[in-house]
């Protein structure tokens, strides 16, 4: 080793196994699952390309219904 030559002491380090259970709903060990494979598997879109699709509709979907909205308005008074 190297330093002064005084007091040298070795470092151990000791992990300890610490037994536990992680405990999941059929439905999440499901949808785990899918994340799962659809980050091992490079043929499947990535999940972040699935949620931008999602996002991407829902948004539409907000113009539609706002875009019905005025139309139902306009109709109810005579315009």
């Amino acid at each position: 080793g190297g330093g002064g030559g005084e007091g040298s002491t070795a470092v151990r380090k000791t992990f300890a196994h610490v037994p536990s259970l992680i405990g999941a709903m059929e439905a999440e060990e499901v949808g785990v699952e899918h994340l799962l494979r659809d980050i091992n598997d490079p043929t499947v879109s990535t999940v972040a390309n699935l949620v931008k699709a999602k996002l991407s509709g829902l948004s539409t979907l907000t113009e539609k219904l706002v875009e019905m909205k005025d139309y139902l308005t306009a109709v109810s008074e005579g315009r």
